[in-house]
């Protein structure tokens, strides 16, 4: 049975039907993943014994998965703007330096959830442009946000600019998983998103790079994608044509500072462990839980679900399907292959809700299947399974 993640993400559809309704459930799994932390802090909030620092972190997640909701919209929004046609852009006197500010803070949530490091690198001080400072921003903040969604936690994004024969050149490379030589020709076309097998399905809906691609066609210059050729990750160029040339200083080197994840203290209760690529995800569902007493540990990718589980012993699995290096489905079978797995209670936690997904879920080792936002009854009826279970076990 082929599983929904492998269905959403096949890039080789054959009808315009199928294409179609392969976005409708990639957008509605996009969707249901901001709202689930969203509900999950709401709910820390209420809560009356919740000290100042937890509801401080609890705004500070509704404040970041509201920006992926307005994001995840301008996208749907952006998906109009694709149609056949030149797209019309207004032209204003800009500085390569100023245009790179505004991509930068439009990438900057994307890079923080991933903890890149920035190096920024101006090769030839500053050039003054005539373009659409907003779309071309969105262009190369789009170029950034794919950088940083493929690349390794913590590693580091470069971009670069150079200035010759009247054109100004923004490179953008990443060590990630580049791109398979088979999709070159077909990474700006629209909903293509590129899989690595084993890591499960990428946010987004595939069409920052076409929109970038549309903008700067828009502005008589070109874009190209390559993997590199010293190792492992992506180059992306962007051309756009200019006039003046003005050199303000010899370029700079800058370095971003990582975020510091939060986390709570382990309290007393049942041993869970909570596995979601998306941080604010997994940290509201463990905080939340940890409020009604329980001991809770959180993983983002299904080797370090394994890693966890195994030092932890946990009782209680909630497992995100769309995870990074082993998916829920791959991470629940090896769980039931390990000693420590073998009478834990597992619970799919995921944006993918129908029929079939539940059942892919029972077929995969799980007990349990929860959609995404899940109300707080809901998982502390979770929790009262495994509870049964592991007193059944004589765990607890």
């Amino acid at each position: 049975m082929r599983s929904p993640i492998e269905a959403a993400t096949n890039l080789e559809r054959s009808s315009s039907g199928e294409l179609q309704n392969a976005f409708a459930a990639r957008l509605v799994h996009e969707i249901r993943n901001p709202l689930a932390p969203i509900r999950m802090a709401l709910h820390i909030m209420r809560m009356s014994d919740s000290d100042a620092a937890t509801l401080q972190a609890a705004r500070l997640i509704i404040e970041r998965q509201l920006g992926q909701l307005t994001r995840l919209i301008d996208d749907i929004d952006e998906v109009t703007q694709l149609r056949p046609g030149p797209m019309p852009i207004r032209r204003e006197a800009t500085t390569l330096r100023t245009l790179l500010d505004s991509a930068l803070e439009l990438s900057r949530s994307q890079r923080e959830h991933r903890q890149n490091v920035l190096e920024l690198k101006l090769g030839h001080g500053d050039i003054a442009l005539q373009v659409d400072r907003a779309r071309l921003a969105q262009a190369v903040a789009n170029v950034l946000t794919n950088a940083s969604k493929y690349s390794p936690l913590g590693s580091v994004v470069h971009i670069s600019t150079r200035w010759r024969s009247n054109v100004a050149e923004i490179e953008v490379a990443d060590r990630g998983i580049g791109i398979p030589a088979a999709l070159l020709s077909r990474i700006f076309d629209p909903f293509v998103r590129i899989e690595r097998a084993g890591d499960g399905i990428y946010d987004g809906l595939g069409i920052g790079l076409t929109l970038a691609r549309k903008i700067v066609v828009a502005h008589g210059g070109t874009i190209h994608a390559a993997s590199r050729k010293d190792g492992p990750g992506t180059q992306v160029s962007i051309c756009i044509p200019t006039g003046l040339f003005s050199t303000q200083g010899d370029g700079a080197l800058v370095r971003s500072e990582q975020p510091k994840p939060v986390r709570g203290d382990p309290g007393r209760g049942l041993r869970i462990l909570i596995a979601d690529d998306n941080r604010d995800a997994a940290h509201t569902v463990a905080m939340m839980l940890e409020l009604d007493g329980h001991d809770v540990r959180t993983a983002h990718d299904g080797l370090e679900t394994l890693a966890v589980g195994q030092l932890f012993n946990p009782e209680l699995v909630i497992l995100d399907i769309a995870m990074p290096v082993l998916n829920g489905y791959q991470t629940a079978r090896q769980i039931r292959e390990r000693p420590w797995g073998s009478r834990t209670y597992l619970v799919a936690l995921t944006g993918w809700g129908h029929d079939s997904d539940r059942q892919a879920a029972l077929e995969n080792g799980f007990q349990d299947h929860v959609v995404k936002p899940a109300p707080l009854e809901r998982l502390r009826s979770v929790v009262e399974a495994a509870r049964a279970v592991s007193e059944r076990s004589g765990e607890s």
